[in-house]
């Protein structure tokens, strides 16, 4: 896990959240429930109830379809630190494969609430997230991540488009004619190039959506206190 922030107690007084001696650390566990996606490095950010990285409807910021697009949490990351809103944000350091787990650890306090994304790394810019979730005073909490669409990018389904495996990293990532220019739930992966075989790295692999796609929430949240 690589921590990015710890406010300073005087930052957290003004937010109105807590006093230093209430804060308390809290580990976040993201579980991969996809068949075949990959998740990328998750960003997890305590924040007080009125922040929020996206509002669905609207346009992505620059730094969230960085997120949606290659996988790369660390703009995202570092752009809310400097937020008076924001209590602490820290990021994970290796990708989750299906069915597996990663734990990154953030500071809070008992009114604070969490914010977790990650991108499906064999996507155009689909990402999950749940935003502004009640973390437990004492225990655990658990929640399912849907999976967004950025609509900053068309879902090409090509592999030139696209940084997952098998496709092995875009290498085009303005694929901006056909975008939605809106966040919104996500279509899911068609397989829409299945029939021409079509990866990029020359394994003749098609992008399947049987072994792509996925149904409800891809990801399980669980909030534990320390």
């Amino acid at each position: 896990m690589k921590k990015l922030a710890v406010l300073a107690p005087a930052l957290i007084a003004a937010m109105g959240m807590a006093s230093v001696a209430e804060a308390r650390s809290y580990e976040v566990t993201v579980t991969n429930l996809t068949y075949g996606q990959v998740l990328t490095p998750p960003v997890v950010i305590s924040h007080r109830a009125s922040f929020n990285v996206f509002h669905a409807g609207d346009a992505a910021s620059s730094e969230l379809k960085t997120l949606a697009e290659t996988g790369n949490p660390m703009p995202l990351a570092e752009s809310v630190i400097g937020s008076s809103a924001v209590r602490d944000v820290s990021t994970g350091t290796d990708v989750i494969p299906p069915g597996h787990s990663m734990t990154v650890t953030v500071d809070a306090t008992g009114l604070a609430k969490i914010s977790v994304m990650s991108m499906l790394a064999t996507t155009n810019d689909a990402f999950i997230a749940i935003q502004g979730e009640s973390i437990p005073f004492y225990g655990s909490r658990e929640y399912y991540a849907p999976v967004w669409d950025a609509g900053t990018e068309a879902n090409t389904e090509l592999c030139d488009d696209i940084p997952g495996p098998p496709c092995g990293g875009a290498s085009n990532m303005e694929v901006t004619d056909g975008a939605e220019g809106f966040i919104h739930i996500h279509r899911g992966f068609h397989g829409i190039n299945e029939a021409a075989g079509d990866t990029g790295n020359g394994s003749g692999e098609g992008l399947t959506a049987s072994r792509f796609d996925w149904r409800g929430p891809a990801a399980k949240i669980t909030i534990v206190a320390k």
